[in-house]
């Protein structure tokens, strides 16, 4: 009988090699069917579970904690600061809105109000003795103009109202309403602004207060569409309803960080700079028609100057984002866009706690914020 010659080398890593691939491709194929509806920028299942252990291995944050109301008002009470937290979570629930797409549910407790798409802002006015007319001025922005995670009386435009009486006690009277609603961003409030003029609202001054939705969740800046279509969108084809538990609502929220498969971030990122920058001048537009005067300001973040960013325990602490790369350009054209203020350094000096959560300011930047902005517009109240 002839001795079986051994398998070479050459061959065993060959045979090693196929049923390795074999492997892969069996779970390849196995995965896509859990994975068959990401949008994720890669087109292998493989990568996109790899990415999903990632997140999985990353710090929990959570935008209702009592216990952050608690660092960032170590003054007020318990019960004040755990109502808050309840209050925030039970009011961030959205309906459906003709031209708009989505808004606000209207709402009413004790720190959190909000009525046919206003939240409440205490106060609302100052009407100083002897004044004989009402400046009327409109704020319009995201969460962060709207309050998350803040009471009625400590959100921008509050303090704004807060601001004008102490420094102009004798000056003509102001009324403020905010608009501001989580999720929104230039072209959204473009919407928003265009819809209100129709409806034959006529404020003196709007404000603008935008960056973060418009750079982070940056391809519904991309495609000039809201925060959720991308989401109402495949659940309409698939004909099912939408519902927040559905893994495609946590897909497509997703897919709104990334960049586009196959297109350089430079170049994506550029896109969302002139996109920013039109649909301001779309509005500076509409407010024309309107007879408003406007002013925008871009906001600060934890991912662009605020060096306490690692150390923060509240925020997002992701380093290598595109803010690094857009808040730069627009910080150096700022000066040559009339009404315009790049706010997105305003962190660099700031210690303690300046986020109650991930990315939304404690109540005391949102006093900074408000009196800044009164310095920009101030030259409306004709003092």
């Amino acid at each position: 009988m002839a001795e079986k010659k051994p398998v070479s080398f050459g061959k065993r890593l060959l045979f090693i090699g196929i049923t390795l691939l074999f492997l892969f491709l069996l779970v390849e194929a196995i995965l896509r069917l859990y994975y068959y509806q990401q949008y994720g920028n890669s087109k292998m299942a493989t990568m996109e579970f790899g990415n999903t252990m990632k997140s999985w291995f990353r710090p929990k944050l959570t935008p209702y904690s009592p216990e952050n109301q608690k660092k960032v008002r170590p003054d007020s009470s318990d019960a004040f600061n755990d109502l808050v937290t309840k209050e925030t979570a039970l009011s961030n629930q959205y309906e459906y809105q003709p031209w708009i797409e989505f808004k606000n549910i209207d709402y009413k407790g004790s720190h959190m109000n909000i009525e046919n798409n206003v939240r409440k802002s205490i106060p609302d006015s100052y009407y100083s003795a002897g004044a004989s007319d009402t400046l009327l001025i409109y704020f319009f922005g995201g969460s962060t103009t709207f309050g998350f995670n803040v009471a009625d009386f400590e959100t921008i435009p509050s303090y704004f109202v807060e601001a004008y009486k102490a420094k102009y006690p004798n000056a003509k009277a102001i009324k403020v309403v905010n608009w501001g609603c989580p999720n929104y961003y230039t072209y959204q409030e473009l919407m928003l602004f265009t819809k209100l003029l129709i409806e034959d609202h006529k404020p003196d001054v709007a404000i603008f207060f935008d960056g973060l939705n418009d750079f982070w969740f940056g391809k519904m800046n991309y495609s000039s569409e809201s925060f959720y279509s991308f989401y109402f969108r495949k659940s309409y084809f698939a004909k099912r309803p939408p519902s927040t538990s559905d893994k495609w609502f946590v897909d497509s929220l997703q897919s709104l960080f990334k960049t586009p498969v196959g297109m350089a971030e430079q170049q994506f990122s550029d896109q969302l700079i002139t996109n920013y920058f039109s649909n301001i001048e779309k509005i500076k537009k509409m407010a024309v028609v309107g007879g408003t005067k406007t002013y925008f300001f871009c906001q600060p973040t934890p991912f662009y100057k605020y060096p306490n960013q690692q150390k923060d325990p509240m925020v997002f602490k992701d380093t290598d984002t595109r803010f690094n790369y857009i808040y730069p350009i627009i910080e150096k054209r700022a000066d040559s866009i009339s009404n315009f203020t790049f706010m997105g350094g305003m962190l660099q000096n700031e210690s303690g706690y300046p986020f109650v959560d991930g990315f939304h300011y404690a109540p005391r930047i949102h006093r900074k914020i408000a009196a800044e902005m009164l310095t920009k517009v101030e030259k409306e109240f004709g003092n």
